[in-house]
């Protein structure tokens, strides 16, 4: 079963039934193609590092893109909007920050581990974090690069 992660977070947020329909059927799904698969696998020492390599590139291409895109949007706005107001800059930052400590403590960790670690709540869960630190790091890099370019 394909599934959107981007939809199922939207469904956890509006409609919570729907989402936990939708992680039952996943869940079944799972679960048959974890037993097709278990005869056919690596040794899990290999598909641990795949999973780490894979993580640590993932991380580094939002990273990468997060700075790019922060660092675009400041020179834009100085470009367009002149120099920074500094109520902008605090209240970008600040907006920013809070956003950081929302993915952060909102994080679910181990209460919603499963033995795969690939069912339908960790991936949402893992999107929305994802998601509220790219836009946390993007605003803090749009903040900080403002106020460098002059127009």
């Amino acid at each position: 079963m394909k599934i959107s992660v981007a939809k199922t977070a939207f469904l956890l947020l509006a409609r919570p039934d729907r989402f936990k329909q939708i992680v039952a059927e996943y869940s079944a799904d799972q679960t048959k193609e974890r037993q097709n698969r278990a005869r056919d696998e690596a040794p899990f020492y290999l598909q641990q590092t795949v999973l780490i390599r894979r993580s640590l590139f993932v991380a580094f291409l939002i990273v990468v893109t997060a700075v790019v895109a922060g660092w675009l949007t400041g020179v834009v706005s100085a470009q367009c909007l002149g120099p920074a107001p500094r109520s902008a800059l605090l209240s970008i930052q600040y907006l920013g920050i809070g956003i950081l400590l929302l993915g952060t403590l909102g994080k679910r960790g181990k209460d919603i581990q499963t033995i795969g670690g690939v069912s339908l709540p960790e991936r949402v869960d893992e999107f929305i974090y994802r998601v509220l630190y790219f836009t946390g790091s993007y605003l803090l890099v749009w903040s900080t690069t403002w106020p460098l370019y002059r127009p």
